[in-house]
């Protein structure tokens, strides 16, 4: 029997107010993606896989102190003005096969030792 497998509910937890420059959460992605292509290599039926989350969202467990979106939302702004972090361009040009900006692959290569050590937060299903 083959299952097809969408990966879902992944996401790198940061602090409420951290940079838009969420580098931990770039590199999470490169590496999980990475992964996932490992996978698809050694013959995994991978369909799909959803990034959590688009936006920074009410958290159940944290409330509005911790964030997992591509964008960061302003709550306190009536109109809930949004800013896309560093993470939603790399994802983007990822997406769009667009080549990744050099300096996001520097930085990314150049963190890559410290930013291992960083938590990632993955439940797949």
């Amino acid at each position: 029997m083959v299952y097809d497998e969408y990966l879902n509910f992944s996401g790198q937890l940061t602090g409420r107010n951290s940079s838009l420059d969420d580098w931990p959460r770039v590199w999470y992605l490169h590496e999980y993606i990475g992964g996932m292509f490992d996978m698809l290599r050694n013959g995994l039926n991978i369909r799909g896989y959803f990034v959590w989350a688009f936006l920074d969202v009410f958290e159940l467990l944290n409330g509005f102190e911790r964030s997992f979106g591509l964008y960061y939302v302003h709550f306190e702004d009536p109109t809930l003005r949004r800013q896309p972090k560093l993470s939603a361009v790399w994802y983007s040009n990822f997406l769009n096969d667009r080549p990744v900006d050099s300096k996001i692959t520097m930085k990314t290569e150049e963190n890559s030792s410290v930013l291992a050590n960083t938590h990632l937060v993955h439940i797949a299903t």
